[in-house]
């Protein structure tokens, strides 16, 4: 899978965790994925793509060894792409 849509996947994903969890939470889950955060990219992989079966299973592991290996600066990066995707949201619903 390209690493581009996984990265758009991702962010995604950390703008949905943003409307129950703290910025540190996320940061965290990025490097340590539990339960909720397989889940919540595998709903977002399923949608935005139609993957099924192994293909899905394959690219939500990518996914979520890409999390893993992303260096400070590249969280921090994703967290504030996320963060102005979600106040340009907000913006245009006000």
């Amino acid at each position: 899978m390209d690493w581009m849509l996984i990265f758009s996947m991702v962010i995604e994903a950390i703008m949905q965790c943003m409307e129950n969890r703290s910025r540190p939470d996320i940061e965290a889950s990025l490097r340590r994925p539990g339960a909720l955060e397989t889940l919540t990219l595998r709903r977002i992989i399923k949608q935005q793509t139609g993957l099924r079966g192994r293909a899905l299973a394959d690219a939500v592991a990518e996914g979520l060894a890409y999390g893993r290996s992303m260096p400070s600066e590249a969280i921090a990066a994703m967290m504030a792409e996320a963060e102005e995707r979600v106040q340009a949201a907000a913006a245009a619903d006000a």
